[in-house]
């Protein structure tokens, strides 16, 4: 991945949501504010972000970790 650490990934995610209708793009990660300035980084760029859906998950208690672990 160092190679691509100075590519912009915007062009290719527009080219598969403009190109591949049947395909959902998910991205996640925990600085939300981040990832949506990367993906929308201005309002005259009305092409990214169509259909966002964000989706905010709690923190697991200790309980519900372990339980997830076990399974």
């Amino acid at each position: 991945m160092a190679r691509l650490k100075n590519f912009d990934f915007r062009g290719l995610i527009q080219e598969i949501i403009d190109t591949y209708t049947n395909i959902s793009l998910i991205f996640t990660g925990s600085m939300l504010g981040l990832l949506v300035n990367y993906l929308n980084p201005s309002p005259d760029r009305h092409n990214f972000m169509r259909g966002a859906r964000i989706i905010t998950l709690g923190r697991w208690s200790i309980e519900e970790g372990v339980e997830y672990l076990k399974r």
